[in-house]
Formats: structure tokens, C-alpha cells, sequence
């Protein structure tokens, strides 16, 4: 019976964590002295509308020896040749962990991320503007999707039950 607790809990640590943490694509700039990067937790390159990204935002002197100390970044996201804004905010430093905010873009299009890094509320570095190309959501990536996560773990129960089903008929030599 032991056993099959502990495979039952085994299956379904391995089912919901291989999803956890994925890849990720990083984009960088030199700005002066600096290199500003902003990473976002995308395991494609592409960032799909109507779903929600990771982004954290980085800044480095070139020879990535020194993290120039600062407080918070201010970041816009906005639509390329338009003056609508979908996101300002200003995002403090957190003591551990990356500095950075969770959004979700609403239509596929051309973007333009910008983050100015500040220190106590006052620009000290140069500011910097990357690129971003939304594509539209996959027809399996819907919000109207919300039982991904229960069938991954009840399928991760099926398979712990089978394996220590299997395992109890063998027999133990003493």
C-alpha cells in the first residue's frame, strides 16, 4: 500500500511540475553603459494573444560584473503606430526573484515594450524599447480551455494507480 502512495504522489509531482518551469526567450539591448533584457516565459518565440506572459526586466553594466543598483522600472507596452497604451506600470525591485509582471495582450499585432530603470522614482539610465509580435491564440489555447490542469493530474492518479497496481501482483522474495 506504501508503494502506492508513494508512485500515486510521484506521477502526479512529475505531471504538474514538467510544466512548471519551461523555457524561456530572452531580449536584449546596450543602452550606454548597460544592457537592459527583458525575458518572458515563452517556450516558442511567439507571443500568442489572450494569453497570459511572465515578464521580467533586467539591466546589467556590459561587462555584466555589476548590477547597477535601482528601486523600480517603468514599463509601457503600446500597439506600434498608435498612441493607445495597454500597460503602464511602475514595477518595484524584489528583493529575490526577477523583477517583473504578468500580462496579457489582448489582439495579435506589433507592440513596443519599453522599460526605464529607476531609482527612487527618478530615471537614472537610459531608457529602452524592444519589439514584440503578438500572434493570434491557437484554437486549443482558449481561456474557455480550463480543465487542462484537472485531466493532466487525473491522468497523473491513473498512471500511479497502474504502476503500483503492477507492482503489488509482483512478487517479493524475503
Amino acid at each position: 500500500m506504501k508503494y502506492l502512495i508513494f508512485l500515486t504522489a510521484l506521477s502526479l509531482t512529475l505531471v504538474t511540475t514538467s510544466y512548471g518551469h519551461g523555457g524561456g526567450q530572452t531580449i536584449e539591448q546596450s543602452v550606454g553603459d548597460y544592457i537592459i533584457e527583458v525575458d518572458y516565459n515563452s517556450l516558442s518565440p511567439e507571443i500568442r494573444a489572450q494569453t497570459s506572459i511572465r515578464f521580467d526586466v533586467g539591466i546589467s553594466n556590459k561587462d555584466e560584473t555589476e548590477t547597477p543598483g535601482f528601486t523600480d522600472v517603468w514599463v509601457t507596452i503600446a500597439p506600434n503606430n498608435s498612441f493607445d497604451t495597454v500597460f503602464a506600470g511602475d514595477i518595484n525591485k524584489l528583493e529575490f526573484g526577477g523583477t517583473g509582471f504578468t500580462f496579457t495582450f489582448p489582439k495579435a499585432g506589433d507592440y513596443k515594450l519599453t522599460a526605464r530603470f529607476q531609482k527612487n522614482g527618478k530615471s537614472f539610465h537610459e531608457e529602452a524599447s524592444f519589439p514584440l509580435t503578438v500572434v493570434e491564440e491557437e484554437v486549443g489555447d482558449s481561456p474557455d480551455n480550463r480543465y487542462g490542469s484537472v485531466v493532466e493530474i487525473v491522468i497523473g492518479v491513473i498512471i500511479g494507480l497502474a504502476i503500483g497496481f503492477f507492482l503489488k501482483k509482483i512478487p517479493t522474495f524475503k
